[in-house]
């Protein structure tokens, strides 16, 4: 026989009955409205006010439900007589077409089908050229050729010493074009000369006419050496390189940071080999590459394109 150790005593009675409180306050429903006392009002309050203990609400709310059904009936039927009156036109189109398709398909030659699925192109390999949109592979980069009637006037550069840098990728250029641009020196074997002077301001004199700034100067000394357009077929052309110089003159008066415009070039390469939008170096791949330096610490496209504005003077 086994006894018990210990028992728990009960918190309540079992007899106790747990009922749950009373609600603290109730809702109307949204169904109620107006006085309770009117039946008319109660009968069109709709179906969940309805009491279906109440013979009169409940042969009220079946007489509007078989006036609802003799409503759709009648409307079906009228749609019904509507339809009728509408001829079918989906089948006798659908044959027009068959019977077009099938004239035309016997009016068309008849094609012999070739046996094999698709065949080889043989041909060599010199035949086969790039894009006439880019430099083409293992070939060396060109210096830009505009035409121009600049032989005729005489031009005179005035820099200072912090226009070294550039001045110096420039003598490379020209000399690309047998152009000389020296301080004096003789140059027999060269056809034309440009005549370099050292001052305080960066002009161009051509001729009896001055024009202050360095960008004034860009485009008179790449007008002459034929690598900035001046013709109207190529204006485009020209806008894209005016707004390097731009940059590029603000580069030069510290009024932009390096990676400023290292980031600018990086973008604009990315989709074109120079910055003149096209193929062959212009004056603004020229300046601006004088004004980086061979050396320059870049992204790689702009390294790359910096060894073949350089590699075009060699």
């Amino acid at each position: 026989m086994t006894s018990v150790m210990y028992h728990m005593k009960r918190y309540f009675d079992t007899s106790l009955n747990v009922s749950p409180t009373d609600i603290m306050y109730h809702l109307p429903t949204y169904h109620i409205a107006g006085d309770d006392d009117e039946p008319e009002k109660k009968r069109m309050r709709g179906p969940y006010t309805v009491d279906m203990n109440d013979k009169e609400a409940a042969e009220y709310l079946r007489e509007r439900q078989l006036e609802l059904i003799d409503g759709l009936t009648s409307l079906i039927a009228r749609m019904n007589e509507c339809l009728k009156k509408f001829p079918k036109r989906g089948a006798k189109e659908e044959t027009i077409i068959k019977k077009d398709l099938s004239v035309e398909k016997n009016q068309l030659p008849q094609q012999k089908v070739p046996l094999a699925a698709f065949s080889y192109l043989k041909q060599r390999a010199g035949d086969v050229c790039e894009s006439e949109h880019c430099i083409k592979a293992c070939s060396q980069p060109s210096i830009a050729h505009f035409q121009n009637d600049s032989d005729s006037f005489a031009v005179v550069l005035t820099v200072t010493d912090d226009d070294q840098n550039w001045v110096d990728t420039l003598k490379m250029a020209a000399m690309k074009k047998n152009i000389l641009i020296t301080c004096g020196d003789s140059a027999d074997k060269l056809s034309s000369t440009i005549q370099l002077r050292k001052g305080d301001k960066t002009q161009v004199t051509i001729d009896n006419y001055v024009a202050d700034g360095r960008i004034s100067l860009w485009k008179v000394v790449g007008s002459k050496l034929g690598i900035y357009p001046t013709s109207k077929i190529h204006s485009v052309l020209a806008a894209h390189i005016d707004r390097w110089l731009l940059i590029a003159d603000r580069f030069a008066d510290n009024c932009m940071p390096k990676d400023s415009i290292i980031r600018l070039l990086s973008s604009s390469l990315s989709r074109d080999d120079c910055l003149s939008s096209g193929f062959e170096v212009s004056i603004a791949d020229i300046v601006i590459a004088g004004l980086l330096g061979k050396n320059c610490t870049a992204p790689n496209n702009v390294e790359l394109w910096l060894k073949r504005v350089f590699s075009t003077f060699e």
